[in-house]
Parts: structure tokens; sequence; C-alpha cells
């Protein structure tokens, strides 16, 4: 509001001060410009605009994520893309303050708070990894043939952790306590490939069939404990945008799928 007096009172009606004439002349300018607003909006109504913030937990084929990002960035250029990493209880109590919009990882048995749901989208396999060349490849037969080793595994309170102690009581033994906890899923497969220890991670079909050539996948039977990659949404703040980046995920996983699948 510009909270002054636009015209004096004379006595043959309203005299417009100077202020006034400015504002007609702003007016005149801003005329055309406002409307051709509403054709430019309508021609590009196949466009999505705003904000897609993504959280991603640790050790969650976070590979796809990129390139789902590619495809709206090149479809949807008006969007603004971010993404963030972290544990499990911050994404999701970002994801109910509203500071992200939903977040990628390995599913829970159901989500921590009642406004969150969860959509699945990925089946993936725990796997037990070495370096190529560790000689525990050779005399490995089962499971308490590694109870001497040294371990890299995820954080306590996610599921890895959780899978990883469950193996040790299954063969009536204690998890090692020497156990190497490591944040990120990359990280742990360098230290791998430059130590003798033994990772705990969860693959999909594709990740383990295109493994890195300086790891390899111990010859062992692992119990199957319903390992799904999925998203985690807010039930009531949903957009048009999330359901894009959801559909490029779908297409992304599809597409890699396939790749597996070829000869």
């Amino acid at each position: 509001m510009i909270r002054q007096p636009l015209f004096h009172r004379a006595r043959h009606g309203l005299i417009p001060k100077s202020v006034a004439k400015v504002l007609a002349s702003l007016y005149l300018r801003i005329l055309p410009i406002a409307q051709s607003l509403k054709p430019a909006l309508e021609s590009r109504s196949h466009e999505l605009n705003g904000r897609l913030s993504v959280g991603m937990l640790s050790f969650s084929c976070q590979d796809i994520v990129p390139i789902a990002f590619a495809s709206i960035f090149k479809q949807h250029p008006r969007v603004r893309l971010q993404a963030m990493q972290g544990p499990y209880h911050m994404l999701a109590n970002a994801l109910v303050q509203g500071e992200i919009d939903c977040f990628l990882g390995l599913l829970r048995s159901g989500p921590i708070h009642p406004d969150l749901i969860e959509i699945p989208l990925l089946k993936a396999s725990y796997a037990l990894i070495a370096r190529v060349d560790h000689p525990i490849h050779e005399k490995v037969k089962s499971l308490k043939d590694l109870t001497d080793e040294r371990w890299i595994v995820a954080r306590h309170g996610t599921p890895i952790r959780e899978y990883f102690e469950k193996l040790f009581h299954s063969i009536d033994d204690k998890p090692p306590i020497q156990a190497l906890e490591m944040l990120t899923f990359a990280s742990s497969e360098e230290l791998v490939i430059h130590s003798d220890a033994i990772a705990l991670l969860f693959y999909d079909e594709w990740n383990i069939q295109t493994l890195n050539p300086n790891l390899k996948k111990l010859a062992i039977n692992l119990p199957e404990d319903g390992c799904i990659i999925g998203i985690t949404l807010h039930r009531e703040h949903q957009s048009m945008i999330t359901d894009c980046f959801i559909r490029e995920l779908k297409l992304t996983i599809e597409n890699k799928m396939m790749s597996t699948s070829k000869p």
C-alpha cells in the first residue's frame, strides 16, 4: 500500500498528484505484460514448476536417483531439484515437517509416523562381499567360517545391522564387536577393496551383476528377509512433481531390469 493521497480534492473534482501519474504510467507499461502471462502459462501447461527435495538413506541403491533427476530436468527445466542424505529418523522428521518431499531407501516394517506411507519399488538381496583376491573365497563353507573375520556393516538401528546380528544369533554366536560402521555404500565397497574385511551389503539384481570387478560375492546362501527398496511419502502432502519423480524411478528400474535380462 502507498499510504499517501493520490489526488488533490478541488471544487471541480480530483486533481491527480505526481505519484498518481507515475502509477498510471506504470500501469500502461505493465498491462501488456500481464495480458501476455495467461497465454504464456497455458502454453506451458505440460511443464511442472516448483521444488522436489528428495532424501536418500545410506545403502539405498542411490544410483537410480540421478537418472530420474536427469530425466525430470530435461522434461521440466523449471523444477528445482535437491537431494540430501541422512539417517532414517532425520529424514522421516524432515518429511513430516515439509522440509523434504520424500525419501528413498530400504523399507522398514512400517513408517514411524502415521502420516507417512511407503511405496515398494525394487526387491533386493543381502550379500556378503569381500575383495576378489581374499583367501576367504577358497575356504568359506558356511557362516560359521566367518566368525573370526573383520566386518563392515551399517550403523546400529538400521535394517542391515539388525539382519547382521540376526545372522550370528542364528548360529548361536554373538555378532562381532569389532565391526566397522560405515555411512555410505560407496565407502563400504572401497574399504572392502583395500582391506581384509567382509561387508554385509544389499544389492538389486542389476547391481550384483555389475559388481565392481575388484569385489566378489561370497558363495554363501543367506536367508531371505524381505529386503525391499521403496519411497516414503507424506500421506497428505503429495504433488504432481512427486508423482513425476515416482514414475521416473519406476521407469529407471524397469530399464535396469531389462538390461539385466538381455543376453
